[in-house]
């Protein structure tokens, strides 16, 4: 599944609220709220705008398709401590992930910083998970353990 797809299913229950405008001329003269981008955090912006109840969500994208840089990487990000690991009896752990950005970082990366991507990047894939999309695979990238 490509990560483009991954965040369409995301957003379906969504759409009905937040409406398609391709053409400028069709935006609205006021919002809510406006996001720049429609990226994996633009579009989890804008699906989490539209769960809230936000009336009048702007998402806006310079490019002439939805996905952004995000569509670079196939659908996967990295998340540890998983139920799908577990299912395949995968061990891994916080600690493990936060080891391996660090060493891939070549040590100059905030490791503060390096702890909270890895906290809310399982709290993001929870919330992909709760709204339906089923992973396909797990794979194993350069850098990790």
């Amino acid at each position: 599944m490509k990560r483009r797809d991954l965040l369409a299913a995301a957003a379906l229950p969504f759409l009905p609220r937040m409406g398609l405008c391709v053409e400028s001329e069709g935006l609205p003269t006021k919002a809510d709220i406006v996001i720049i981008g429609s990226g994996a955090a633009g579009l989890t912006a804008a699906c989490r705008a539209a769960e809230l109840g936000v009336e009048q969500v702007v998402l806006l994208e310079k490019e002439p398709f939805v996905g952004g840089s995000s569509i670079m990487c196939g659908g996967q990000w990295a998340v540890s401590e998983t139920v799908l690991q577990r299912k395949h009896g995968i061990v891994d752990s916080d600690e493990l992930f936060v080891n391996d950005m660090l060493r891939t970082g070549g040590g100059v990366n905030d490791e503060r910083l390096v702890r909270r991507l890895v906290e809310v990047s399982r709290t993001q894939y929870e919330w992909v998970i709760g709204k339906g999309v089923k992973p396909l695979s797990i794979s194993l990238a350069s850098g990790m353990s």
